[in-house]
This record gives C-alpha cells, structure tokens and sequence, in this order.
C-alpha cells in the first residue's frame, strides 16, 4: 500500500506469489473437518501453481517473461558469470512443490508429481556448485532451506507410491550434496547478528528448518554420516 511504502520503500512483502504460497495448513484443516472449502483451496492454488510454472501461452506472455530476464542479460553484458537455473532456489519453488504434493495427495492426479519433479530438477542438480549460490548471504539466501524441505517431502511421497526410480535418485542424491554443505558450513543465524537487518525471533524459527533438513538426510543416509 502506498502507507507501507513510506515506511520501508520498494522493500513490501505480499502477494499473491509462490514465495507466500501456504496450502498445508488448509489440508490439515480439510482432513480434520471434511470442509470442502479448504480441499477445493489447496487444489486451487495447485492449478495456480501449473499455470505460474508453465510457459507463457500469449505474445505479451512472453515479453513479460523476456523483460524479467532483463537484469540476466545486463549481468551477461558486464562479463559477469550468472547462474542459468530454470527455477529458483527459493521458497517459492518449495512451496509451489509442497502445494503440488499436497494436492496429489487430495486427488492423486500425476500431473502434480510431474510437475513437483520438473521444478526440482529446474533448481537443484546432485552435482551443484553449491558456492556460486552464496547461501551464506541469510537475507538473501535462508529460504533455500524451505527447497530442501520440500524436496525431503517429495521423498517421502516417492516412498509412499513405491515409485524409487531415476527420479528419486536424483531428487535424494541432490537432497545429501546440499546437506553435507549444511554440516560444514551453516550456523544459528543469531550467532551472526550483525549480517543480519532484523535480529529477531525469525531467525531461530528458519533454524528449525534446518534441523528439518538434518531429519530427512539421516533419514535418507547410512553409517556414520547418518
């Protein structure tokens, strides 16, 4: 809003966009209570998800996507090395997975498996230059933990179809690589306050997430790794 904007400009939060995209929650509901509302929610904003994750279908569809690879091209320009992933490393691409999974879990259809694979494979690789992600930049970098998060979630629903084939290597093996880069390298994010613009309680609540990563590589790991 234009009073928010005074307050902190050109840095609001909102929506709607798969960074703030929560369908769990409206499934715990569904199963709870059998309201329909919430089941009809959480299939809805999946759809959302396949018509955000798609290719433009229009003209000004796809010069809306060309001008948001705008920056890419400047970077290129500058002779600067850029990463060329189909999709982010974020929370939005974890919430988009976790949404098609929660309605696969509601329907069954394909499709959301299909699609939750394409998205993986569009973020994360087993053979990752972890480094040139600059993970460690928290402000920037702390939702790649709600990736991986969903990822172990996929994991599990790959478990549950029975289904341990080439694609559940690689979504495992990807999983491992970015969790053995998580036992050297991350920390509490208060032990760092001052990188930090908002040392508050936020921060300890991302480390859960971490933790919640830790669980689903031992899970998954064998010996002393494990």
């Amino acid at each position: 809003s234009r009073e928010h904007q005074k307050i902190k400009p050109g840095g609001c939060g909102g929506g709607p966009g798969l960074e703030h995209l929560y369908t769990t929650g409206l499934l715990y509901h569904y199963y709870l209570t059998g309201n329909p509302q919430s089941r009809e929610l959480v299939l809805g904003l999946a759809d959302w998800v396949l018509r955000i994750i798609d290719q433009p279908q229009t003209f000004i569809g796809a010069l809306h996507s060309l001008k948001k690879k705008q920056f890419l091209w400047k970077e290129v320009r500058k002779g600067n090395r850029i990463r060329s992933d189909i999709f982010p490393f974020t929370r939005g691409s974890g919430n988009a997975v976790t949404a098609l999974l929660d309605a696969w879990s509601l329907e069954g259809k394909e499709l959301y498996i299909r699609k939750a694979e394409e998205i993986i494979r569009g973020c994360i690789h087993p053979a990752d230059d972890i480094e040139s992600r600059n993970l460690l930049n928290a402000e920037v970098g702390w939702s790649y933990n709600v990736c991986l998060q969903a990822v172990g979630k996929y994991l599990d629903v790959k478990l549950e179809k029975g289904e341990l084939d080439k694609m559940y290597d690689y979504a495992k093996a990807s999983l491992l690589h970015y969790a053995k880069w998580m036992l050297e390298h991350e920390y509490p994010y208060l032990d760092k306050t001052e990188i930090l613009e908002y040392p508050n309680e936020t921060w300890p609540a991302q480390d859960m997430r971490k933790s919640c990563v830790f669980y689903y590589a031992a899970k998954h790991s064998h010996g002393d790794l494990r």
